[in-house]
């Protein structure tokens, strides 16, 4: 016969086993939340980046979609520059609408499990790419200045509904994409900007031959 006290031993060491798999688990998607952004930090490359940021983000946190969206120049648009699973659909939602929208203006992350029961939800990219959203995990991107520059967004978890576990770790990923985007568009303009000196070198070194040339004719 079982005793109260062996029942509640019991019951401890249950729940003790419990909190030693949830533990282990944290800890392990930690560890390739740490090596996932090492991939991504590594990447200068702007074009390469963000198909490398959709394949990792998809992988560590096991959804249908990824979409990191952007500001535009006019500061109105927020562009999907780069969207997994809707065929490369151009996606622009104003930054007034959606619920990506609603994390750009409040820099909050937000958990929605049924979004069609939530107003801030735009549905015209559900129409355009025929593709059914059931719930959105989204978080902003703020960059070193502290400025949010556009949000990153996961769609259709693949278990269950998305928890604040979820969001910490998304948010923790995040950090990592905004540091990324922003040495990519460094590396961007630096190779821009060695172009534009190559070019007018040559320019000069042109109109320095010319004149040398014809002299050299007349002699």
């Amino acid at each position: 016969m079982q005793t109260k006290h062996g029942e509640s031993s019991n019951q401890g060491k249950s729940k003790g086993k419990g909190e030693d798999r949830f533990s282990k688990k944290m800890l392990n998607q930690y560890n390739e939340l740490f090596q996932v952004g090492q991939i991504i930090t590594s990447e200068i490359d702007y074009d390469i980046l963000f198909d490398v940021i959709i394949k990792q983000t998809n992988k560590i946190m096991a959804v249908e979609r990824c979409s990191i969206f952007l500001i535009d120049e006019t500061g109105e648009m927020l562009n999907a520059f780069a969207s997994a699973g809707i065929g490369g659909l151009a996606i622009q939602v104003p930054k007034t609408q959606g619920i990506v929208g609603w994390v750009f203006n409040n820099r909050e992350p937000a958990i929605v499990n049924n979004v069609y029961e939530d107003k801030r939800f735009y549905s015209e990219i559900d129409k355009k790419s025929e593709l059914q959203t059931n719930n959105i995990l989204c978080v902003p991107l703020i960059n070193r200045k502290k400025e949010c520059i556009g949000a990153l967004e996961i769609v259709n978890k693949k278990d269950g509904d998305f928890t604040n576990d979820d969001q910490e770790v998304l948010t923790h990923l995040s950090n990592y994409v905004a540091i990324a985007l922003e040495n990519a568009r460094l590396y961007k303009e630096l190779k821009m900007m060695d172009r534009a000196k190559e070019r007018v070198i040559n320019h000069l070194a042109h109109e320095l031959k010319t004149p040398i040339s014809v002299l050299a004719g007349v002699i």
